[in-house]
């Protein structure tokens, strides 16, 4: 079970800050850096804002509420009722803005990412097209389960992961010659 858990915690924890998924350099690309390597140190704020500090201090603020010790609890209502009991009735409205403010920032970041994708396999100009068949992902997981969501989430960012990863092995040699040419102040 304890294998379990820790497997769930990598799958929710990449798709919170998507490291290593390969997602980052669409939008961090779009720099005016003139090395790669500076906008590079800037995208590693990305998972240590993230998982640092945001879910840090979300874990800090169960652990002091005292509610993972209720056995009922878990996932976003865990939270809930730890954010009810030491926020003094303002959780429920803190807890709703910060997901709100996630879940649309979310939409926009992988429609944005979508097109861009899909406009580079196709045309650039068909990249928008992209979004008729994003809307429809949208309203196909309204419909089904959660737990056929995530699978599907898990799956999409498996395989976003093995192109990725065989690209960092590709360029790490020349991602350590630049570093080692960058003259630190």
């Amino acid at each position: 079970m304890c294998i379990r858990d820790s497997i769930l915690g990598v799958r929710r924890a990449v798709f919170s800050n998507e490291s290593g998924v390969g997602n980052a350099p669409m939008y961090h690309g779009q720099s005016q850096s003139s090395k790669g390597t500076d906008e590079g140190l800037v995208a590693m704020l990305g998972p240590l804002l993230d998982t640092v500090l945001v879910c840090s201090i979300t874990g800090l603020i169960i652990i002091i509420s005292g509610v993972y010790q209720v056995p009922e609890l878990n996932g976003i209502v865990l939270t809930l009722e730890a954010f009810r009991i030491l926020f003094f009735g303002l959780g429920d409205v803190l807890l709703l803005i910060m997901v709100f403010v996630f879940g649309i920032s979310t939409l926009l970041t992988y429609s944005y990412y979508g097109v861009k994708c899909f406009g580079y396999l196709t045309h650039p100009q068909w990249g928008k097209l992209y979004n008729y068949f994003y809307i429809g992902s949208i309203v196909l997981s309204a419909i089904v389960t959660v737990e056929v969501v995530i699978g599907i989430i898990d799956l999409a960012f498996a395989l976003m992961c093995i192109p990725n990863m065989i690209a960092i092995l590709y360029l790490a040699p020349h991602v350590k010659k630049e570093m080692q040419s960058r003259k630190w102040i």
